[in-house]
């Protein structure tokens, strides 16, 4: 079969503010831990950061695992805006939350705005605030690794 899919109900919708100085992948997997969201999607995001870090793929690989060096890992200061991030939230098959989320943002250069997107990563720190929506859904998935692919991919149960 060359698709899969999980079929639930939306349990709750969780609104949420970060406030400045968070990391913000770092500060999604801490609320969704408090409160006990096991898999839902992430929505919708606003605000700003002071700095901003992307992960994208900048080459196909030879073969299976993706590597560190088969990517690209960009840093950029800010002001940054938020323009849209959006991802799934899961659980390993040990129980660790896994959240894969990718993340647009702008910010100024020579006066044009200049639009950066890529894989959600560690390193962006929050500015004046950011507010989310998350949605919380009663979908039984995980994320198990993959025989060929060697990555961490949604499973259904």
């Amino acid at each position: 079969m060359s698709w899969q899919a999980g079929s639930g109900a939306i349990v709750r919708a969780i609104t949420v503010k970060i406030e400045p100085g968070e990391d913000l992948l770092g500060c999604l997997v801490n609320i969704v831990n408090e409160l006990e969201v096991k898999t839902g999607v992430i929505v919708s995001a606003v605000g700003s950061l002071e700095k901003g870090r992307l992960r994208n793929v900048k080459q196909f690989p030879a073969s299976f695992p993706i590597r560190r060096t088969d990517r690209l890992y960009s840093s950029i200061e800010g002001p940054l805006e938020i323009l849209s991030l959006s991802g799934n939230i899961s659980q390993s098959e040990t129980g660790k939350t896994i959240i894969h989320a990718h993340i647009t943002i702008s910010y100024v250069k020579d006066g044009e705005v200049i639009v950066l997107g890529g894989h959600l990563i560690e390193g962006n720190l929050t500015y004046v605030m950011v507010e989310l929506v998350i949605l919380e859904l009663d979908i039984q998935m995980y994320r198990r690794l993959h025989p060929l692919r060697k990555a961490l991919e949604l499973h259904f149960t």
